[in-house]
């Protein structure tokens, strides 16, 4: 507070002032240096770095940051723990010092990015922000939708089903499983929501909600599912397999990161997330609410991916319908 950087109340500040006062305290200069944000310190708020998504974020923001003069300061944070858990990782970095933070979480709720940003440059990073007042970096989730929809009816499917995940376990997962249904509606085709409470490690593992959508697959009640990650559509894979449902043969199957390694090799038709781009460009944006200062939105960008055809989305299965 003695060096004006700390926003206390006015009554608090009258109390501490007229104690200094009394004891003849004189302020450190040197201590009060060391608890300056040192400028080019980053702080990133990461998401559970299993996920190959965030683990590609963090290398390429870690490999990024020294052409701009920055140093990235990391705090992980699991998806059990939730917003508190996402709020300490905050304040970790803060006892770091960072002159601002990167919050590069699907889980961390809006208001959370809103509350940082009140007192230090914040940028949200890898996901979408629709309030005007928050800076962001993000896919572009409709455009990547966009594509995957595009890609399912041209060849052929119209009754598909699309995995949601609500909205407390991935905010980011939520959207795109709403993207996904409302882009294909549009296109005429007949959409099955099956929600599902994943594994709440994030692995993508089987609930309830999968063996809902191989009996579908089974039955012929669809021909095509969709996914919003890619580990999504590899559970679905892996399931499907031990129950005697093929891909593609029997259904279709779809994601979204395209990071996975052997990626290729599977064949997967997902969206690769452009990652690295997103990653440089975050910290450029950082650079620029750096120098406006906490308040100031430098405003929202979004980045679209690319396409990847692959073996898992085929024509639909010759049947009834």
């Amino acid at each position: 507070m003695l060096a004006g950087h700390d926003v206390v109340s006015g009554s608090t500040r009258e109390r501490v002032l007229h104690a200094v006062e009394t004891l003849g305290y004189v302020p450190n200069a040197n201590a009060q240096s060391l608890a300056q944000p040192r400028a080019n310190a980053v702080g990133v708020l990461l998401r559970d770095p299993r996920n190959p998504v965030y683990g590609l974020l963090h290398a390429s923001l870690q490999e990024a940051a020294p052409a701009l003069g920055l140093e990235v300061v990391a705090a992980t944070v699991s998806q059990q723990g939730g917003v508190e858990a996402e709020r300490e990782g905050i304040q970790r970095l803060r006892r770091h010092r960072v002159s601002g933070i990167l919050i590069a979480s699907g889980s961390a709720p809006s208001s959370l990015v809103a509350e940082t940003a009140a007192t230090l440059p914040t940028v949200a990073v890898g996901r979408v922000e629709t309030d005007p007042t928050l800076t962001a970096v993000s896919y572009d989730e409709r455009a990547n939708c966009e594509l995957i929809a595009d890609a399912v009816v041209a060849a052929g499917h119209r009754r598909v089903g699309v995995f949601r995940v609500p909205v407390r376990f991935s905010y980011m997962e939520n959207l795109r499983g709403e993207l996904l249904a409302s882009g294909l509606r549009a296109r005429g085709v007949e959409v099955m929501d099956v929600d599902d409470a994943p594994d709440p490690a994030g692995s993508g593992a089987a609930g309830e909600g999968m063996g809902r959508l191989i009996d579908m697959a089974r039955r012929g009640e669809v021909t095509c599912l969709c996914f919003p990650t890619d580990l999504r559509m590899l559970a679905f894979m892996d399931a499907a397999g031990k129950a005697g449902v093929r891909v593609p043969e029997d259904v279709s199957v779809t994601g979204i990161d395209g990071i996975m390694q052997g990626r290729d090799y599977l064949g997967l038709t997902t969206v690769r997330l452009p990652v690295e781009d997103v990653a440089r460009r975050a910290l450029e944006v950082f650079a620029e609410q750096v120098a406006r200062g906490p308040g100031v939105a430098v405003g929202s960008e979004l980045l679209p991916g690319k396409l990847v055809r692959g073996r898992t989305l085929g024509a639909p299965p010759m049947g009834p319908g």
